[in-house]
Formats: structure tokens, C-alpha cells, sequence
């Protein structure tokens, strides 16, 4: 399995866009793997934005501990409020 970062694709995206040698049609191709590539990434942020807020949530006593939805538990355990979700 690859050790690659999201970070370390994005930078690859970047390098492989800013070669100068490429053809207009590897360039499109590439602009199109870009775009995608930005979509996941507007993805990801969003999704951990709102499990960043959930946590803010709990830790200032907006919500109980006991609501947490599985979907995040993980978000909430890492940092280090919760140990697990059977209690």
C-alpha cells in the first residue's frame, strides 16, 4: 500500500502541472486529473471542518458525549476525549 500523503499527491499535481515540456494534450489530461483531484480535496476539508465543529461541540458541553454518531467517534477519540463508543 502506498505511504503517499493526500499532501504528497497534491504536490505531484502541482509539479506535473507546472512542467513545461508537456504536450497540450497531457496537459489537459493532467488539468483535468487536477480539477478532480481539487474536488476531493474541497471533500475532505469540508467533511473534517464538520467533525471539528462536532468536537467543539461536546468539549464546550453543547452536546452530550452520549450523542456521538459513529461517524464521529474516531474524529473525537483522536483527540483524546473519548475511549470508546460502547459505554
Amino acid at each position: 500500500m502506498s505511504k503517499l500523503t493526500f499532501n504528497d499527491h497534491l504536490d505531484d499535481m502541482m509539479e506535473r502541472l507546472m512542467n513545461e515540456d508537456l504536450s497540450s494534450d497531457q496537459l489537459e489530461i493532467e488539468l483535468k486529473r487536477g480539477k478532480a483531484l481539487c474536488q476531493i480535496a474541497d471533500k475532505k476539508i469540508q467533511d473534517k471542518k464538520v467533525a471539528l465543529q462536532f468536537v467543539q461541540a461536546i468539549s464546550s458541553g453543547q452536546i452530550s458525549e452520549k450523542m456521538i454518531p459513529l461517524v464521529f467517534a474516531d474524529d473525537f477519540r483522536k483527540v483524546g476525549k473519548i475511549e470508546s463508543q460502547e459505554s
